[in-house]
Parts: structure tokens; sequence; C-alpha cells
């Protein structure tokens, strides 16, 4: 008997390589990125998907329709019953996305109703939209709506400062704009009031969310300061981070890894300027030592992040080749692309995490 085939369509499958994707923490650009996934998909599921099949999928789908047990397993991986099952969610998830009018086209998003209640500061009527959002949006349509916001607000700049006043602490915009589409380059206008409104409400309780966001907005604020030149404002806000450090320490253990990661890169910006170069350098590799020790429980995402924050500090303090190539070693086989082939820089956008796998339509 033959086995079954399934016919995707190109929407179905362009978000099914985005769920993928997403479980992967990589996007899956060569044969090597198919072999590391083959790998992962064993690893999770227990069943067997060649590299040459799934490079047939995600290469080769006009002229190889992929069998149901593929697409079964696949979906497995994803944390679905069925290729079925996730077929049903993209079809729910297309059907919230039309409702909310979020698209990742630039020239329909401009017709959607919150793209223009933001550029006419239509404020009541963001108000009712936020509201209306269902409670199970995914990802993907998380996603959708805080680059409907980011773009909005980028086309519109006069917009920007109403808008952080009076949605910084609508739960929406926090999680689908200011942390899933994260600008740590502060290229929207106004973004550092519209960071520092978003701490505003981490005070209140000393709840771990809070605490969480109280570390990642002042993490990015750090950053930005330190590449800026603004030596009083980074020592500022590195300080009141430390004070979190010295003043929650049990807290700070059951945070996420992320903001955990982000302190320990401003520690390498802090440091530099603190300690000789001997010193410095005894420093830092004691910071490898921590990451590499315990990377061996980390998602492939984890990895990214780990790679990605140190790997920048390093580049930005213009470190020593030798000293960054000792940091990177140990990542050589995690990312399943030649790291020894590629620039510091290239390796840096390689493992880049911000906005993940939705990062590149910022460039519109």
């Amino acid at each position: 008997m033959a086995k079954p085939i399934i016919h995707l369509s190109e929407f179905q499958f362009s978000i099914l390589k985005k769920k993928v994707e997403m479980e992967y923490g990589l996007n899956i650009h060569s044969k090597n990125d198919c072999l590391g996934l083959s790998k992962e998909i064993h690893a999770r599921t227990k069943e067997n998907i060649s590299q040459s099949t799934i490079y047939r999928l995600f290469f080769q789908l006009d002229k190889h329709h992929p069998y149901q047990h593929t697409l079964d397993t696949i979906a497995a991986y994803c944390g679905y019953k069925s290729i079925q099952s996730l077929l049903n969610d993209i079809h729910q998830d297309k059907k919230i996305s039309e409702s909310l009018g979020a698209n990742w086209n630039f020239h329909e998003m401009k017709h959607s109703l919150l793209f223009r209640c933001i550029s006419n500061q239509e404020f009541l009527s963001i108000t009712d939209y936020l509201n209306s959002t269902p409670p199970s949006l995914t990802t993907e349509n998380k996603c959708q709506l805080g680059y409907t916001i980011y773009m909005a607000l980028q086309h519109c700049p006069k917009s920007a400062t109403q808008f952080y006043k009076k949605f910084h602490d609508h739960p929406v915009v926090r999680e689908c704009f200011f942390e899933l589409m994260i600008d740590p380059d502060f290229n929207l206008p106004y973004y550092e009031t519209g960071i520092k409104l978003y701490l505003s409400d981490c005070q209140e309780t000393n709840s771990i969310q809070n605490l969480q966001d109280y570390i990642f907005g002042n993490s990015i604020l750090a950053r930005f300061y330190f590449i800026q030149n603004k030596p009083l404002k980074f020592k500022r806000t590195y300080a009141l981070l430390q004070q979190k450090k010295i003043q929650q320490p049990k807290q700070l253990n059951q945070i996420h890894l992320f903001p955990q990661l982000r302190m320990l890169a401003l520690s390498v910006l802090h440091k530099y300027e603190k300690l000789n170069p001997i010193e410095f350098s005894l420093f830092v590799n004691e910071i490898f030592s921590q990451i590499h020790l315990a990377r061996n429980k980390y998602s492939v995402i984890e990895k990214r992040m780990a790679c990605y924050l140190i790997l920048e500090a390093l580049l930005i303090l213009k470190c020593e080749d030798e000293l960054i190539a000792s940091f990177l070693k140990p990542f050589e086989n995690d990312f399943h692309f030649k790291m020894k082939s590629l620039r510091f820089d290239q390796i840096l956008d390689s493992v880049q995490p911000n906005g993940l796998l939705y990062r590149n339509h910022l460039t519109t």
C-alpha cells in the first residue's frame, strides 16, 4: 500500500517552517541545519527523519510532497498530536490574525485598525482593540501584533510618547511590543522614554515576574548607555541592578535564564574599566567557565542567548581575537553551522536571539 502523501499550501508550509524553527531555536538555511534538526527530532520524538528528507521538505517542496508520517513526526516535535491538529491550529491562528488585522506585509498593515488608530492617536479605540484581543494568542499572533505597533510608531513618531504613556502598563503591549519586539538599538522614536515607563510598574510588588521585567528593562537601558558613551547613566543603571542582586538574592535564583545572562553580559562591560588587562582576562574566563559548565543543560535557544550576549559584550569592548575565540570554541558543535568559517560579527548575527525569527521583518 502506498504511503499517504500530504499536500501543503504555501501558507501552511511557511507557518510550519516557522514553528519548527521556533522549537529548534535556529533558522533552517542549509544541509548542516537539516542534519542538526534531524538529531533534535530524534532526541525528542525517538522517530527518525533523515537529513535529506528534511532538506527536501524545506528546500524542494515543489518537487517532493512529504509523507504523512514525516509531517506527523515533525508535528510531534512541535508539540502536536498530529499534522492535522497542527494544520487546524494554523487555520485558527490565521482567523485570529485576520480579526486582529495583524499582518507581516507593511502595505496591508497600513490599512489595519491598530495601525490607523496609532497613526491618528485614537487612544480610546486602541484601548478597546487591546482589551478585545483573545487570551490565547499564539507567539505568531503576539509577534504580528507587536510588529504592527513597532511599524506604526516608526512611521508615525508623533504618536510614540503618548502611546508609551497610555499603554506601557497594558499586558498586551508589555509582552507583544516591549518584550517580543525589543528594539535594543533604540531606533524607535523616544524609545528610552518607553522603556523607563515600562520599568515604572516593576517596583509595585516583589513578584518574580516584576523582578524579571525590572532586570530586562534596566539591562536594555544600561547596554544602550554604554554603547552611547554615557558613563554616568550606565553606572547609575548598573548600580540599580546590583542593588536588586543584594536585596533579592533568593528571587534572583528563581528568575528566567535570559535576564541572568543579561546581567552577566553587563558585568563584563562594567568590569572592563575597573580591572587591569590581566585581572579582566581572569574575570571573563570565570564567566566563560560558568556558562560552559551549565550549557549542557541549556536548550538550543538558551545556548544562542548565552553566546550572543557575551560575544556582543566582547565585541563592543574590542577584546583580543584570542580571548573571543576561547569563549566561542565550546559552542562550535552547538549550532550546526561552520563557526570557524565565519567572522565574529557574522557569528553574532547567526545566533542573534532578539525578535527571534521575526527580526528580519524590521528591515522593512
